[in-house]
């Protein structure tokens, strides 16, 4: 019984059903196309609406109705680009049309500034036609504040509150660009009437947190946007702007990830919260993947999301991809010459390779478009640090309101580091295991800067050298100045004197030069007088039937090449030194050695990594470690020097920052040595090895602990741990 009851149910329903559709047929056959697709765009349903407008203009190509209605239609739907055509035909079929005008100037101006300057033509044409409404002449000031003309928008917002003082988009334009220029006060005047009204909006509020957010008031701005969350929960820019200011503290980062996602759930395809929270999400390595899913989404929905394609590249550039972050980054500005977070994130990634110039040239074309984005500034400054300009990068720095972070404090404080005069104490050991001279020495120095672009550095270094004949001690004092002339040339010069008991003071020199001939290609050339300390007879001398000898010096001058591949990370270098080794009573030694090493960068972003592979041929002239035997010339001062030397080895150095606090790297070596000690010997081959790591920690502004090791095995003969600590302060 009951199934035979639902089933007449079921039949009665149809009928039912069926003779409602049979009464509205007539209704809808009465409708003409025309009227349909206004009843459904007046409904909302946009996309059924746009279909029936262009069936419209398959019959009717020239119907300014249609023409018009669907790209009404088309924006709403993010088809904003395919609507260009229809308005084009639209203005040429009528030249007066303001609303065709003033839409397609609008579409016009969301295609990248080179479209920009056409699309303040046609606004400005559209507010001519309908100089009485206020709509148009505010999307006119919107588009001149993105031509860096807000001084223009702001007299024409102006203009229209007087006449139009009830006008809501033109008074919260104009308090968002009063608050970019750090006029909150005005822009705070401006906004007032909206929010003292009942009927204040969540866009009104969001405005208001902006204007806080620009004062670098940030507790008021998270205020404002919660205050519109809670008059509208569902608004996608105010949880955009909440979630993103929360998204910078790692406290409050949790709660910004779960607004992303409820807004996401709510709009899953709004770029205005898939592309920052990706960006969030990207901080993390254990979601960047996610992230990179999420941008990929955007672009495969919106290939001319300009910002998710920037954020991606920025992704690429911090996993060790720069080449393809190039490659995205020139994308955008291909399509947008003047984006500035394109401009700001390819500049970064010169900046991290050297090329502070290249960075400059973008980061000038960046401030040009939007002068008072501080990430923008703080990258100028970095920029303005790297070619030592450091007056002007800590200028830079002034102008950054509100912005804070482990980098950023970094920054701040090389840069005053750079400015400021600094003391260093330190100790050094030496601990040979099997032969040459250990040593225990002591490290003082006073650095401070002359002028922008040298600073001159006086040392005191006394040692007491361990021997097993006898130990004795040395003061060292010593002038260096570093200098940098331009980006390209930069200079080293030293000169030292070194005090031994009894006997005659020494004279130290060093001059380093670097060139960069292009960013491709740069030169070093160096010149090295110093005490080569591997023995007893070899820094303090001998006497010998009478006569004195030793007290070796190495007199070396070289000279290298080096070539960068910057977009395939990789280096080659190749190097060439020569000359000689002197000491009082002795024959000079002639030395030259001939080396070329290949370096691959394998990890751009902390850590940094880098491996390669080297060649080194080292020739002496003679061994003068092995006395003749009898008679001069040749007279040595018992100094490790192989006749012949040949090293094959890989390498891998690593660097990574903890924070901003402490800074490490380290480098080793591994390799099969070949050695001849005379040249009537076999080859020596030996497994050997070289580590070198050294750790800073910034405790703060004002003080460093640097501490650095390293074990070296030079030659199969010496084999030495030396350990170095040091304070540094910064006055």
């Amino acid at each position: 019984m009951r199934i035979r009851a639902m089933a007449l149910l079921a039949l009665s329903l149809a009928n039912g059903l069926a003779m409602l559709v049979f009464l509205a047929l007539p209704a809808l056959a009465q409708q003409t196309p025309a009227e349909r697709a206004r009843a459904e765009q007046a409904a909302g349903l946009y996309a059924t609406a746009a279909m029936h407008w262009r069936q419209m203009l398959e019959t009717q190509p020239d119907n300014p109705e249609a023409l018009l209605s669907l790209a009404i239609c088309l924006e709403p739907l993010g088809r904003w680009r395919e609507a260009v055509p229809q308005l084009k035909r639209l203005v040429a079929i009528e030249p007066n049309n303001a609303v065709a005008i003033y839409q397609l100037g609008r579409f016009t101006s969301w295609q990248g500034s080179a479209e920009r300057a056409s699309a303040l033509v046609l606004l400005a044409r559209a507010t001519e036609l309908a100089p009485a409404n206020p709509d148009f002449r505010a999307g006119y000031a919107e588009v001149l504040s993105w031509s860096n003309q807000s001084a223009k928008a702001i007299e024409i917002l102006q203009a229209n509150i007087r006449s139009n003082p009830d006008h809501a988009p033109s008074r919260r334009l104009l308090a968002r660009l009063l608050a970019s220029q750090g006029r909150r006060e005005e822009a705070m005047t401006i906004l007032s009437p909206l929010l003292n009204q009942p009927a204040t909006t969540a866009e009104d509020l969001v405005v208001l947190g902006e204007i806080e957010q620009s004062s670098s008031n940030q507790e008021a701005a998270i205020s404002g946007y919660r205050a519109a969350l809670a008059r509208d929960p569902n608004h996608v820019e105010a949880v955009a702007r909440l979630a993103e200011i929360l998204s910078w503290k790692e406290a409050t980062r949790p709660e910004a990830l779960q607004l992303y996602e409820r807004g996401l759930q709510l709009h899953p395809k709004n770029e205005m919260l898939l592309v920052p929270y990706a960006l969030v999400l990207s901080w993390n390595p254990g979601t960047r993947q996610e992230a990179v899913r999420y941008l990929e989404d955007a672009l495969a929905q919106n290939p001319h999301n300009l910002r998710a394609k920037g954020v991606l590249a920025q992704i690429y550039a911090y996993s060790g991809k720069p080449q393809r972050a190039r490659e995205l980054y020139d994308e955008v500005l291909m399509e947008d010459p003047d984006d500035v977070p394109a401009l700001r994130g390819k500049a970064e990634m010169l900046n991290w390779s050297g090329d502070y110039s290249g960075a400059m040239e973008l980061l000038n074309r960046a401030r040009k478009r939007w002068p008072d984005d501080p990430t923008t500034l703080v990258e100028f400054a970095r920029a303005n640090y790297g070619l030592r300009r450091y007056a002007e990068a800590q200028t830079t720095l002034g102008q950054v309101h509100g912005m804070s972070g482990p980098y950023f404090d970094e920054l701040r404080r090389d840069v005053n580091r750079g400015l400021g005069t600094y003391m260093e104490v330190g100790y050094m050991l030496r601990h040979p295991r099997k032969r040459g001279l250990g040593w225990h020495r002591m490290e003082a120095s006073i650095s401070t800067p002359v002028g922008s672009s040298h600073r001159i550095t006086f040392s005191y270094r006394p040692t007491l050298y361990q021997a097993k004949q006898r130990n004795f001690s040395s003061n060292y004092y010593a002038i260096a100045v570093d200098s940098q002339f331009s980006e390209n040339l930069t200079t080293r010069a030293e000169i030292g004197r070194e005090i031994y008991p009894g006997v005659q003071d020494q004279i130290t020199a060093a001059f380093e030069l670097r060139y960069r001939i292009n960013p491709s290609f740069s030169v070093e050339a160096a010149f090295h007088r110093q005490a080569v300390e591997d023995s007893l007879p070899s820094i303090l001398g001998v006497q010998s039937a009478g006569a004195f000898r030793g007290q070796v010096h190495s007199n070396m001058a070289s000279l290298r090449g080096i070539y960068t591949n910057a977009r395939r990370r990789y280096d080659l270098s190749l190097g060439y030194s020569d000359g000689l080794y002197t000491g009082r009573g002795l024959d000079s030694n002639r030395r030259w050695d001939l080396d070329a090493s290949f370096g691959k960068t394998l990890r751009g972003y902390q850590p940094y990594v880098r491996a390669g592979y080297g060649v080194l041929s080292l020739n002496f002239e003679f061994d003068a470690f092995n006395e003749p035997g009898f008679g001069p010339p040749r007279r040595s001062a018992q100094y490790f020097s192989p006749q012949h030397f040949l090293l094959n080895y890989g390498w891998v150095s690593i660097s990574h920052k903890f924070g901003s606090k402490v800074n490490w790297d380290s480098y080793a070596n591994m390799g099969v040595q070949h050695v001849k000690s005379n040249p009537f010997s076999s080859w020596d081959g030996r497994l050997a090895y070289n580590l070198t790591t050294n750790l800073v920690w910034h405790i703060n502004d004002s003080n460093d602990i640097r501490f650095g090791y390293s074990f070296q095995d030079t030659f199969n003969a010496f084999r030495q741990h030396i350990v170095r600590i040091s304070w540094r302060h910064y006055f």
